[in-house]
């Protein structure tokens, strides 16, 4: 920036003509994070110490050291060293004045807490990254929602890019990334389910507005429009049935029936009771079984199956009493597996007979969570035993169907399990907190660990896209949440640093940023 006389004469030897990122922290943020806020601050220094290219501006809230003593002594002394060591190895300038509009104006970019300097920089159109406390590791996180294995290839569609990644499962090095059309490229949850058909790969729309249908030897991309862009997830789960696609809702009670051939939908099937569906669907010949998650205003617990033949929904009782099951196996003609999300159970029912067995006899170590968040996946049948897995308890769980016996064959700690699919003898889940894939050789119980590396230079990858067009193109504030992908620390640097954000209004900003300032000193 040139704002000469706003700044000591020592800061501007920092700056050197280089972009300057606000950092704004407060007392709330100090109060609420505690020990996580004080080491995301540490983090934060650190990372910017690596990046010369810009210039950090911390400008602490001035009642900050005070409020901590009196009111959260046990941080004093960490906060006193992380304020310290910011001096000492003089990551940026610090800013102890209290003349927030100086900063406001003089920097080029907000990086920081939800504040209401938050709100003033929001009216200068320069770009603001909210940061999130829980990031404070390499940032190589995909939060994937589907995947497909193909041999050694793992494709895969995340939360938050409107793109389809392909990684060597082996190594886990990066092999494809394809910017997907008609979306922005940073739309969250724009494809949230995909599957292979006749060698292409289906990409079914979250909050997107159509089925992608790219194919994989000609690398050519067609299309199925469904509608328009949405803010809610559209379809939580998808079968595949001869040549017909079956969409069902991830909330609502319309089963869409599509024909790929024809590349059109044929039908919309009503059912009853509409909620979420989850990902995970019962196969059966004939058709799918599945659960919704939601009590609503039903007295009973249900389960429904949708008959491909005559397109008709059936609903079954379980037992009279409110529960909500997280997934559903059969494992021989009549019989189902239920686990629920609400009760420390596993129920075994009759579809013929009606008769239900409850399961309750846990491994001592089992963690259960009464939580409505769960979702669970069933692995298929090995020999006598039905794989479980979970995304927020801790072990992977076996049913043996003879013995009814309960056993845990791993403990991983806390992972945030995303998803499971299975190819041949090998299971493959997906772990979103250590961004890597636990492989269950189902024959010998051994499990490996497959990392899966992200971009190893992500601003190549991303480099020809502005990381702000999005206010300009949807009308937005320039306001994004720091996670782990794209509008992650590095590329939010990146882009400040390399990018005239909002081009089209590049001169009105400085304007609006200087006029603050002066407008404010004459006050």
């Amino acid at each position: 920036m040139k704002n000469n006389g706003v700044f000591p004469p020592d800061w501007k030897e920092i700056i050197q003509g280089k972009k300057v990122i606000f950092y704004n922290t407060g007392v709330s943020s100090l109060l609420q994070g505690k020990t996580q806020c004080i080491e995301k601050m540490r983090w934060v220094f650190d990372f910017f110490s690596q990046h010369p290219e810009v210039v950090l501006w911390w400008r602490p809230h001035p009642l900050e050291i005070s409020t901590v003593k009196s009111m959260a002594p046990e941080l004093e002394q960490l906060y006193l060293q992380v304020r310290q060591q910011y001096k000492n190895e003089k990551v940026g300038i610090l800013d102890e004045s209290a003349d927030l509009h100086r900063a406001i104006a003089v920097s080029d970019a907000y990086y920081g807490i939800w504040s209401s300097g938050l709100h003033l920089y929001r009216f200068t159109s320069k770009p603001i990254l909210f940061q999130n406390l829980a990031i404070q590791g390499a940032e190589e996180g995909w939060d994937i929602v589907d995947f497909i294995l193909e041999g050694k290839r793992v494709w895969f569609i995340t939360s938050d890019l409107h793109m389809l990644l392909s990684s060597d499962i082996e190594n886990g090095e990066m092999l494809d990334a394809v910017t997907l059309p008609d979306e922005l490229i940073y739309q969250s949850f724009s494809n949230y389910n995909m599957l292979k058909y006749d060698g292409k790969l289906f990409l079914v729309p979250g909050t997107g507005k159509n089925i992608l249908i790219y194919d994989i030897e000609s690398k050519s991309i067609s299309k199925i429009n469904l509608g328009r862009t949405t803010e809610m997830i559209k379809f939580g789960a998808v079968h595949l049935w001869k040549d017909y696609l079956y969409l069902f809702p991830f909330a609502g009670n319309e089963i869409w029936k599509i024909d790929l051939k024809g590349k059109k939908v044929t039908k919309k099937i009503n059912f009853a009771f509409a909620e979420k569906i989850d990902k995970v669907l019962c196969e059966n010949e004939k058709g799918v079984y599945f659960t919704n998650n939601k009590l609503l205003e039903r007295k009973f617990d249900n389960v429904f199956f949708l008959n491909f033949e005559n397109d008709r929904v059936e609903a079954y009782v379980v037992c009279k009493e409110k529960n909500i099951y997280k997934g559903i196996i059969q494992y021989d003609e009549s019989n189902f597996i239920l686990i629920s999300s609400l009760k420390r159970e596993i129920v075994l029912w009759n579809k013929d007979t009606g008769k239900v067995q409850k399961l309750v006899d846990f491994p001592d170590d089992y963690i259960f969570e009464n939580s409505n968040d769960t979702q669970l996946f069933f692995g298929g049948k090995v020999q006598n035993d039905i794989y479980i897995f979970s995304n927020i308890k801790n072990n992977i769980l076996t049913l043996n169907v003879n013995n009814r016996k309960i056993s845990a064959i791993a403990e991983f700690g806390k992972q945030e399990i995303k998803l499971m699919k299975r190819q041949g003898e090998y299971m493959y889940i997906y772990s979103r907190t250590e961004c890597c894939f636990f492989v269950i050789n189902t024959l010998n119980r051994q499990i490996k660990k497959k990392e899966l590396k992200t971009f190893l230079n992500q601003k190549n990858k991303f480099s020809h896209i502005n990381f702000w067009e999005r206010a300009i193109a949807k009308e937005k504030n320039n306001i994004e949440a720091e996670n782990a992908t794209y509008f992650s620390l590095s590329n939010f640097i990146f882009s400040v640093g390399h990018f005239e954000y909002l081009t089209s209004k590049r001169n009105d900003y400085k304007e609006v940023g200087g006029e603050i300032y002066n407008i404010i000193n004459k006050v």
